[in-house]
């Protein structure tokens, strides 16, 4: 054998040992819902004009008050493209509600806080599991990162994981992560204790969504559809308790019950709601949290979703879906 042709015969078993190399279960995605029969479409995934909070910062001791009642007619701003399944899950079955994304990575907490589930979404791979301080009263439906760093060379933001499994149960755990990849670590850092249910704040299973670009958070429940607006506590504070004076704003939005994971972007909450197995559509609910309008209430269970989902986030400027064991999903919304 020449040189030459031992060289290119090296060469080409170097590359498909380095191909070969990689995530060996990397997800092929498939389409689960593709529409067709849109002509004119918009790429972006938030309308023109969404408004800004400028002039409607309240003090401590006003707040307003607003319902949102969903229109007789149809005036979605949105419609679905495609569901796609993006990947796979990695939790052994058990349990595991609330997720939120930050840069690459996925958190999906498992139910009574008992661990979270790590997953990079650029490799499609799963990282691994972090076993948690368990707490039975904590559902853990809702996770969400926040826009704070406890430290400046944390490569995460805080991430506040809410949820009664309870009914009445109102703790918020605080998590700072640190290191990277298999020397990740999570550690709680603060609990945030809200009001009490009562004509105010009548609200039971309770979970926080975050609004970072207006820095505050709000509270809301998988038992009624009561948003509670707060500002962000002090990070470096163990505990913090809330009361009905520190509240902000309440909007009340249209009641469907069941609701699951949200996220808050520009103005805009993206929620989605049901349960298949106890019957419930697989809803998702799109709402202008500043102009007090609804855009969108989409029916996902009649385009072939019909998987429990959990969390809602964006990676890449697009809505995903994690659900209880079924894979992680994108949703393509486009504009009308």
């Amino acid at each position: 054998m020449n040189l030459r042709k031992g060289f290119v015969i090296l060469l080409c078993s170097l590359s498909i040992t380095c191909f070969s190399c990689g995530n060996d279960d990397f997800f092929e995605e498939e389409i689960i819902y593709k529409n067709d029969s849109i002509i004119y479409t918009n790429d972006s995934v938030n309308p023109p004009n969404n408004g800004t909070p400028g002039d409607t910062t309240l003090t401590d001791t006003t707040r307003t008050d607003t319902t949102i009642n969903s229109p007789n007619t149809k005036t979605d701003y949105y419609y679905i493209e495609t569901i796609t399944k993006y990947m796979n899950q990695s939790s052994g079955g058990v349990s595991v509600q609330g997720a939120a994304c930050h840069g690459d990575y996925l958190f999906q907490f498992q139910d009574k806080n008992a661990a979270v589930f790590i997953y990079n979404l650029k490799q499609k791979k799963f990282v691994k599991k972090i076993t948690l301080t368990p707490n039975k009263y904590n559902h853990c439906n809702q996770a969400s990162f926040s826009d704070k760093y406890y430290s400046t060379e944390d490569m995460f933001p805080l991430l506040y994981v809410s949820g009664s499994s309870s009914g009445t149960y109102n703790h918020v755990q605080v998590y700072r992560i640190t290191g990277y990849e298999d020397n990740f670590e999570i550690k709680q850092i603060q609990e945030i204790i809200l009001p009490p249910s009562n004509k105010e704040t009548w609200v039971y299973w309770t979970c926080i969504i975050m609004d970072n670009d207006n820095h505050a958070l709000y509270a809301y429940a998988n038992s009624n559809t009561r948003l509670i607006k707060f500002d962000i506590p002090d990070i470096y504070l163990d505990t913090v308790n809330l009361t009905d004076y520190d509240i902000k704003e309440i909007i009340d939005l249209d009641f469907i019950d069941h609701q699951q994971g949200g996220i808050i972007r520009n103005n805009i909450l993206y929620i989605i709601f049901g349960v298949p197995a106890w019957g419930d559509k697989v809803t998702l609910r799109i709402f202008n949290i500043y102009k007090k309008i609804e855009m969108a209430k989409l029916n996902l269970t009649d385009l072939n979703f019909k998987k429990e989902p959990e969390a809602l986030f964006f990676y890449n400027n697009d809505i995903y879906c994690a659900t209880n064991n079924a894979g992680i999903y994108k949703i393509l919304l486009k504009n009308y």
